[in-house]
């Protein structure tokens, strides 16, 4: 709800990352934003839009530029989670419905 008592506007969100690491978040149905910090994504609400921008095709890979929106979707996730991947590494993510 906002101040007058209406329902929060919809926001747009927009995030960066190669067109692999897009391909990885739309097969898991989730977004993942600075490296897998929480504070962004408990800025969300279910409802935003999230689109995301590749400048490049492949994370460590040749200077392959692409330059272009890869992905978009909305967010359906109620809150943030942390996904345990190495010992050292638990990013946060949040579900996406992506189109």
């Amino acid at each position: 709800m906002n101040l007058l008592g209406g329902m929060s506007p919809t926001r747009y969100w927009v995030g960066v990352a190669t067109k692999d690491q897009v391909a990885l978040c739309v097969a898991g149905g989730y977004c993942q934003i600075g490296l897998g910090k929480e504070g962004p994504l408990k800025k969300m609400s279910v409802g935003d839009w999230m689109v995301l921008y590749s400048p490049r095709a492949v994370q460590d890979g040749p200077n392959d530029f692409l330059q272009a929106f890869t992905a978009i979707g909305e967010v359906v996730g109620e809150a943030p989670y942390s996904v345990q991947l190495t010992p050292e590494n638990a990013p946060f993510r949040r579900d996406v419905r992506y189109e």
